[in-house]
This record gives C-alpha cells, structure tokens and sequence, in this order.
C-alpha cells in the first residue's frame, strides 16, 4: 500500500510537481476507488496539516480528506491530524451529506460517516491488503 501511494505521488510529481498534500488532493478529485485506496497511505507522511487544509478548502473536499483521514487510521498507523483541522473541518449540524464517489455508501464505516457527513466508498474487505 505504501509503496503504491508513493509510486502514485512520483508518477503525478513527474508530471507536475505536487508535494504529498497536493498528490492527495487529486487523488480525491479523481473519484477512482483504486487511487483513492492508493492514496490512504499518503496519510502516514503528511506533516503539513495547513497546506492541506488550504488545498481542501479551494477544492471543497474538506470533509472528505477528514473522513478519508479517520478510515485510514483504522488500518494503518499515520499522523495525527492537528485539533485545528479536525474542529474546522467537521460539518455543522445543518449541512447534508456529501459522497466522495457518487451513490457509493459503506458498510463498515458508518459511524465515519455520520461523523462527517461522509459516505465513503470503501469496505473493510477492500482494505485487508493494507
């Protein structure tokens, strides 16, 4: 997993140089359930919270990247995300539901996503490789 997170993040900064916060935003903008997969592990290197943030909020995944975020601290050991990202990021009680892949729900991860709005398109039999 890590390997093919880092492999995804050389192959896009060959193209255009993206640092890792950048890789994983596009990775979200695909809407590809493998790259979004690949891309868990990019969780594990991140150091710049606000950057992310930044790039989250122009692209309006924000709540996205913090569900991504908690789904991969279930399987793997990463980073801690900063009290800042996470209190700004969570959704206020009158926002609705947003999907990262359209009409994609999970069945494992339902309390990620009542927590932030979410649907997530993953199952934990998608991630047992990781």
């Amino acid at each position: 997993a890590i390997n093919v997170a880092l492999k995804l993040q050389r192959w896009i900064s060959q193209i255009k140089k993206l640092s890792l916060e950048e890789t994983l935003i596009y990775a979200i903008k695909t809407k590809d359930i493998r790259t979004i997969i690949a891309s868990l592990s990019l969780f594990k290197k991140i150091n710049n919270w606000t950057s992310l943030y930044k790039l989250a909020k122009k692209e309006n995944l924000i709540r996205q990247v913090g569900a991504l975020y908690d789904v991969s601290r279930t399987i793997i050991k990463t980073r801690k995300m900063t009290k800042r990202f996470r209190n700004l990021s969570l959704p206020k009680k009158t926002e609705k539901f947003q999907y990262i892949i359209e009409e994609f729900k999970s069945d494992n991860f339902q309390d990620i996503e009542k927590k932030w709005k979410v649907f997530i398109p993953l199952n934990k039999a998608d991630l047992v490789d990781y």
